[in-house]
């Protein structure tokens, strides 16, 4: 899927999706280190710990998390440029919220890419 996803002109948005310690750090970095290395291309990954977000404090109840999400969003929507790469590694298990991301990469007209882990 490399290939394909590199083959666009406009670089995407990459969402990683799924449960606590299923390997969403992980796969983030490894593409970061692909798209750097491969490509030269500038990636910016945006997560609990680049946000100096405790995951044990914003995970504890709704509305705390609803906070860590709209710190998440704004961060992707001030990286989001055409040239560049962003990667947002979170939870992202609500479907609201990757629409919300999706308007976001729709509204920049470039692509997303959403991977499940």
């Amino acid at each position: 899927y490399m290939g394909i996803l590199y083959q666009n002109t406009v670089m995407p948005l990459i969402v990683i999706a799924g449960g606590p310690s299923s390997g969403k750090t992980r796969r983030a970095q490894e593409l970061a280190d692909h798209f750097t290395k491969a490509h030269s291309k500038e990636v910016i990954v945006i997560n609990e710990e680049n946000l100096k977000m405790s995951k044990a404090e914003y995970y504890k109840d709704f509305t705390t998390e609803k906070i860590l999400r709209a710190s998440i969003k704004s961060a992707v929507e001030k990286s989001l440029t055409l040239t560049n790469i962003v990667i947002a590694d979170s939870l992202n298990y609500i479907k609201g919220f990757r629409y919300e991301l999706f308007c976001l990469a729709r509204t920049l007209q470039t692509t997303i890419m959403t991977v499940y882990c």
